[in-house]
């Protein structure tokens, strides 16, 4: 039997019900019928009006990211919409400012995780060669190196899981990202663990510690930016602070070799 058009959203609010709440008790908060929310919760429910999704919301505590996340399930993309964005190239301004910078880690960020961009910096902090094409979820869980890398990787990790959950809610129709979560899940048991949990926690700023093999400890603090006009890609910013050691071996990994 085919999958409803909104099982993932029911997926998702059956996540978040905590132990002990069950549907009758949501359906009585948001002020709707048990029979209606259980509809909604197997998927089977194809409009949602405003006040609907807000009461439910309300019932379930949901935060300001998992709110959002529940109304982007309940109203995915058009193909058109898909279309428009995707026609979309990096553009030169954008590649530049990030190629540019000389003192802090710079990388952009797909909307299917894909580095689109990086600076000296930053693909020297990664370990890249001039030139490679990674996928940073790809890196994160396929590769042994960035658990080295990544003092907190399972905060890490985490991050980067519910970023795809926040992309795959924006266009459940992706298809592309589609096979890049099946395919994360079945090669790497921690991906298929935290996706399962249903993750959309958005941190747009952390300090990270790294384990770099060359230039040893660093603690940089990290931007995340989300970019206009460009739906979905991410502009990640590292910076170490100003006189520190951190700072000085970030200047060292942006130094070209003699």
């Amino acid at each position: 039997m085919a999958p409803h058009r909104n099982a993932e959203l029911g997926a998702f609010l059956r996540s978040r019900r905590t132990v002990g709440l069950c549907r009758d008790d949501v359906a009585r908060s948001a002020g709707v019928s048990p029979d209606y929310y259980t509809r909604i919760e197997r998927g089977e429910v194809d409009y949602f009006a405003d006040a609907v999704l807000d009461s439910i919301a309300r019932a379930l505590e949901l935060d300001e990211t998992e709110h959002l996340h529940m109304l982007r399930l309940a109203r995915p993309r058009t193909a058109e919409q898909r279309m428009a964005d995707d026609e979309e190239p990096v553009r030169d301004s954008l590649r530049l400012l990030v190629e540019s910078n000389t003192v802090q880690s710079v990388i952009l960020v797909g909307r299917h995780a894909d580095l689109l961009a990086v600076n000296r910096i930053g693909r020297a902090l990664l370990g890249l060669s001039p030139g490679e094409r990674v996928n940073l979820a790809r890196l994160m869980f396929l590769e042994p190196a960035t658990k080295e890398l990544l003092v907190d990787w399972k905060s890490e990790a985490l991050t980067a899981v519910a970023r795809l959950r926040a992309a795959a809610g924006f266009d459940p129709g992706d298809r592309e990202l589609g096979a890049l979560i099946r395919d994360l899940c079945v090669k790497s048991d921690d991906f298929a663990r935290i996706w399962a949990t249903h993750p959309v926690t958005d941190r747009p700023a952390s300090v990270l510690e790294y384990r770099h093999p060359v230039a040893g400890r660093l603690t940089l603090h990290s931007e995340t930016l989300t970019l206009p006009g460009d739906p979905g890609r991410l502009l990640v910013i590292g910076t170490a602070p100003a006189n520190s050691r951190s700072a000085e071996r970030l200047r060292l990994l942006g130094t070209p070799p003699a």
